[in-house]
């Protein structure tokens, strides 16, 4: 794994991991006290039903109770069962069969202290229920004891519940335990996902990073031969000091082509330059005579064709309109020509065509005496490349191609190329109708 895929895999993974922990962690403490409501609200639904004492345990009606809890003078409580539980009130009160829920009824007048249900605690209820009904919160928990409790009045008497604080701390872990494991899963999940899509991350950034060194390279290979021959016609400059300038013309001439061979190259790549920053703005866009700059461009070139022995056809339909940059459309055709000039040989032929193709414009120049290979068509619209077999022939720097690229693109057209032995090279430019 590259460099840059493992650091998008490292800055990916710790944002997710940040977030995720802030996620989880806040789900936990959501669920905990969900759990502890669920708690008070099922110790609030045992209550309900202990109304009074006697609606429980038998005896007179429950309207025979004063006001305040206490029995009518004379009227006693019944005895306990063997079970230590009054009467039949377990059958009654909304508990599961394995409930660790303890009822109990504090008479504050008697001080005494009524099992009503014991949950399977091994807790003293008495002393536990004598310190709930002297507390003043109505839910709370006894430290000593490890008790959640809960209570409601009856008069002056109270109904208390009472449950292990364990049973809440233990559920309350199953969730972290729950919630750990989901977090976990969940990273893992992330970085098979982060690093499959690291790969197709960082691809672009690769290759942009990759075609800047060979930019860099190319660069520094093609200023290198002119810088060569600058220095070492210089050199044979110095060393005849009394020669006349007529007599090293031929010094002073090398040195001036190799200086405009820099000056192209510089003012290509400088052009390149700025046709991506404004493409990167927006290229603002008017409605242009297509025609018309196809038809100056071939003119323009006719002259260069004569002078290498090259037939120029042309093909041009008039009204064709298009929204573009009428510099750029002039470039654009003017690049493509010169480039099929570059590569058709004496005696050979050029074809310029111009079309409306239903919802496009169609822009077609071809050159019939030579193909471009398989292995080369890929990368023709690639900065400074040149296939082998027309480096150094064709005295070009590789950016043509790749700045008409740019300038259509940036006016919303594509450029393609197709070539084979039997149809030369021909490059088709489309764009939409204006």
């Amino acid at each position: 794994m590259t460099a840059y895929r493992k650091r998008f895999v490292l800055i990916t993974m710790s944002l997710l991991t940040a977030v995720l922990l802030v996620v989880f962690v806040s789900l936990g403490v959501y669920l905990a006290r969900d759990n502890e409501r669920q708690l008070r609200f099922t110790m609030e639904q045992v209550l309900k039903p202990l109304g009074n004492r006697r609606e429980f345990f038998g005896g007179a009606d429950s309207r025979d109770e004063n006001a305040n809890g206490a029995l009518p003078e004379g009227e006693t409580l019944p005895e306990p069962s063997d079970n230590g539980k009054r009467g039949a009130f377990e059958d009654r009160l909304p508990l599961d069969a394995d409930a660790d829920i303890a009822v109990v009824f504090y008479d504050t007048a008697a001080d005494s202290v009524t099992v009503v249900a014991d949950g399977g605690l091994t807790a003293d209820l008495e002393t536990a229920a004598r310190q709930i009904a002297a507390d003043g919160a109505t839910y709370g928990k006894l430290s000593g004891e490890g008790l959640l409790y809960c209570k409601a009045a009856v008069g002056t008497n109270w109904k208390i519940a009472v449950t292990p604080a364990a049973s809440l701390t233990r559920s309350v872990l199953q969730v972290c335990l729950l919630l750990a494991l989901a977090f976990l899963a969940a990273l893992l999940l992330f970085f098979v996902v982060t690093f499959r899509l690291s790969k197709f991350a960082a691809r672009p950034l690769e290759e942009s990073i990759a075609r800047e060194r060979q930019f860099v390279a190319d660069a520094s290979h093609d200023l290198k031969t002119p810088l060569t021959v600058i220095l070492a016609d210089s050199s044979i400059l110095r060393e005849n000091p009394d020669s006349t300038v007529a007599e090293q013309m031929q010094w002073v001439e090398s040195v001036e082509d190799a200086a405009r061979n820099m000056q192209g190259m510089i003012n290509e790549m400088l052009t390149l330059s700025s046709v991506e920053q404004i493409q990167e703005k927006s290229l603002e866009l008017v409605r242009i005579d297509f025609s018309s700059i196809a038809t100056k461009a071939v003119l323009q070139m006719e002259s260069v064709a004569y002078d290498k022995g090259v037939a120029l056809d042309e093909s041009i339909d008039d009204g064709v309109f298009v929204d573009g940059s009428a510099e750029y459309l002039q470039r654009v055709c003017s690049g493509l020509i010169d480039n099929a000039l570059k590569y058709e040989p004496e005696g050979g032929r050029i074809r310029v065509a111009l079309r409306a193709d239903k919802k496009h414009a169609v822009l077609e120049v071809q050159n019939y005496g030579l193909s471009v290979s398989p292995d080369d068509l890929p990368h023709l619209f690639e900065r400074f490349y040149r296939s082998d077999k027309s480096r150094g022939q064709t005295g070009g720097h590789g950016l043509g191609l790749a700045i008409a690229k740019q300038m259509t693109e940036a006016m919303n057209g594509t450029i393609a190329c197709e070539s084979t032995p039997e149809i030369g090279t021909l490059f088709r430019v489309t764009f939409p109708l204006s």
